[in-house]
């Protein structure tokens, strides 16, 4: 027979290390969840608001009418349904109104819930800074921003010369001009020239004895060739 201690020792065992489990699981699944939804800074729209990192839904109580930040399509309610479409059929201050940020699937199912809780703000409500307005440089990367130009000069390590650990090299010296080394039969030409100098030198010095030889030479040649008295 089974000792009935053992058996209970075993399944709580098996449940704690299945708990673990579970709990490692779901604590992934999250780090990836928060992972996924913090990057789409630059889908977000000029005239949505600051301070969020991920957008998933705007929502304007004063038209009635969600923006999906994803497909980029506007979703409003009409004929008892809602209609998705790329411009909306009627004109929106986007600057003047208030806009709700709504990071929940598909709210739109939810037309009635959205209408109470921000009937307020359907004629207004607190200031908002809006992501065209805002100097802070996480947000240049919106597109038509007023500094969208300069979206890669504040941080984000795109700058290679910097934070290198004092191992950036300059190129400043590519286009200096650089000297030709001088090649071997130069270097021979210059050693041999004093060389031909002295040759030169030295010729003067061999001739003038010969001229001296000459002009002896003469007058013993003229004395020899004077005719003899008859």
């Amino acid at each position: 027979m089974v000792n009935p201690r053992i058996s209970r020792a075993n399944l709580v065992v098996r449940l704690l290390i299945l708990s673990l489990s579970l709990a490692g699981f779901f604590a992934s699944s999250k780090a990836k969840a928060q992972v996924t939804t913090s990057v789409n800074i630059s889908s977000q729209m000029l005239w949505g608001p600051v301070g969020y990192d991920y957008v998933e839904y705007y929502y304007l109580p004063e038209y009635d009418m969600f923006y999906y930040v994803s497909t980029g399509q506007y979703i409003y309610w009409r004929g008892g349904q809602y209609v998705f479409v790329a411009t909306p059929p009627f004109r929106v201050n986007y600057y003047s109104t208030y806009v709700v940020v709504v990071n929940e699937p598909r709210p739109y199912l939810q037309h009635n819930v959205y209408i109470t809780r921000y009937s307020q703000y359907k004629h207004g409500g607190p200031k908002q800074v809006f992501i065209r307005d805002s100097r802070e440089p996480k947000y240049y990367v919106v597109k038509n921003h007023p500094r969208y130009a300069q979206r890669n000069e504040n941080g984000g390590g795109n700058d290679k010369s910097r934070g290198d650990g004092g191992n950036y090299k300059s190129n400043d010296n590519k286009n200096q001009p650089v000297k030709a080394p001088r090649s071997e039969s130069n270097k021979q030409n210059q050693q041999q020239a004093p060389r031909s100098e002295s040759k030169h030198q030295s010729q003067p010095q061999q001739q003038a004895p010969r001229q001296e030889e000459n002009k002896q030479r003469q007058p013993q040649q003229q004395h020899q060739e004077q005719p003899r008295p008859q």
